[in-house]
């Protein structure tokens, strides 16, 4: 499911839990409006958006809402083991949950197109890293002194290869979409 390319960026679980009256709704804290926007479309269209209120303000930036949807229990449930979180076996991140990442926590950079993450140096990082270089997109760790944490693409062809797989650029991404 392209929701695990959120996984990728944030590093653990969307926070999905039980529904029960007095639970917030999770969410997905992004720094742009128009990033918000876009992901909030994104969640409207696999089915798992909140109608009520789907973006709301948040520490730093806007926090993105899913419903409490029952098809996302299954896939928060797969980081979870036991009251530890972990990298789910046979992790695969799919072209749509790249578009995801880029939409969240993509930026084009200096040096190329930063692609963040929460940490430079755990397991879910290195997954990262690795998924990516299995989509044809081998990229370098980049850490907080480098404008990071997180993976960045630089050469021409791998760019364009992210291009590709991304595809056209959401509405008001401006100079942070891949091209």
């Amino acid at each position: 499911m392209d929701l695990l390319g959120m996984l990728r960026k944030f590093g653990d679980r969307l926070g999905i839990i039980e529904p029960n009256p007095v639970s917030p709704h999770p969410n997905l804290p992004v720094k742009i409006q128009t990033r918000a926007v876009t992901l909030a479309d994104a969640f409207g269209g696999l089915g798992v958006g909140e109608d009520a209120q789907p973006i709301v303000t948040a520490e730093g930036g806007f926090g993105v809402r899913t419903a409490f949807a029952p098809e996302l229990f299954p896939h928060a449930a797969r980081w979870t083991r036991g009251a530890n979180e972990g990298l789910p076996p046979g992790l695969l991140l799919a072209p749509g949950g790249l578009r995801l990442w880029c939409v969240a926590g993509g930026r084009a950079d200096e040096a190329g197109y930063l692609l963040g993450t929460d940490e430079p140096d755990d397991a879910t990082h290195r997954a990262a890293g690795a998924q990516l270089s299995r989509l044809g997109l081998a990229a370098v760790s980049v850490t907080k002194r480098g404008g990071g944490p997180g993976w960045r693409i630089s050469s021409a062809r791998r760019m364009r290869r992210l291009a590709e797989l991304v595809g056209n650029a959401p509405r008001d991404a401006g100079e942070n979409w891949p091209s």
